[in-house]
């Protein structure tokens, strides 16, 4: 999650401009899939092998992802940053 460190501030002047932005953290389930840890997208697997464990990984993210969105009566929106 390195590469995320500056997406809270951005999100933070969007809200200074009158977004209503809220920034739901999620840990991304690598474990679950049976990854390595930091495994979130193509370029961090170790090797291709491991594409179909990724595909499952984020399968099991957006659906734990869509229950906390419902949990706070938001709208799901998922990028990747």
């Amino acid at each position: 999650m390195q590469q995320e460190s500056h997406k809270p501030q951005t999100f933070a002047r969007y809200n200074d401009f009158g977004y209503q932005i809220r920034l739901i953290q999620h840990q991304f389930p690598h474990q679950e899939a049976g990854l390595p840890e930091g495994c979130e997208n193509f370029d961090m697997l170790p090797s291709l092998g491991n594409a179909v464990n990724l595909l499952n990984a984020t399968s099991i993210f957006v659906g734990t992802g869509g229950e906390a969105f419902r949990r706070v009566g938001a709208a799901a929106e998922f990028h990747s940053f």
